[in-house]
């Protein structure tokens, strides 16, 4: 089955030398890599990289910021549709999924394999409640007919916590 049918990003295309100079640019990218991969052929394209704290934080904080800005619109817009908050939940919460990922990373955390025992363990290491993300990710991969507006509202509330956790995160705690 094709990386489409399991509904999985392309892969990244690079250049080695590109790549090895990219940990400041793709922080989140570098980082997750180096958590939740598997190198198909060649050599592991993370081995040795090394991303700075501090540009891992701020770029999960602008991530996350984005994310909640344009859930908090797709509400406004489809708050009586939940057909509509299905598609915007669909669509957003594997990216969102892998920042909680992250931030454990930061928060100087293992990071479970399993996507659902890693937002449990981000919900408590960052104080924030991921039961509605942890949610809408079995939900996703059901593909329940619609989402309730009650578990979009859930959803929001996870990631607004997490952008003021990472906001005031500082190395050695929060």
């Amino acid at each position: 089955m094709g990386l489409r049918h399991r509904r999985q990003p392309p892969p990244l295309l690079i250049e080695r030398g590109e790549w090895a100079r990219a940990a400041d640019s793709f922080p989140i990218e570098v980082t997750d890599m180096q958590v939740a991969r598997e190198t198909l052929r060649g050599a592991d394209p993370v081995a040795g990289m090394r991303v700075d704290p501090a540009e891992l934080r701020h770029s999960i904080e602008r991530e996350l910021r984005g994310k909640l800005l344009r859930l908090r619109q797709a509400y406004a817009v489809h708050a009586a549709e939940p057909r509509a908050l299905e598609d915007v939940a669909t669509i957003s919460v594997a990216s969102v999924a892998a920042l909680f990922r992250v931030s454990l990373v930061l928060h100087g955390r293992e990071a479970p394999a399993d996507t659902v025992a890693c937002l449990a363990a981000a919900g408590t290491v960052m104080r924030v409640d991921t039961a509605p993300v942890a949610r809408l990710w079995e939900w996703r991969r059901r593909r329940e007919p619609t989402c309730p507006p009650e578990l979009f509202e859930g959803y929001l509330a996870a990631v607004a916590a997490a952008v003021r956790v990472i906001d005031q995160f500082t190395r050695g705690g929060q």
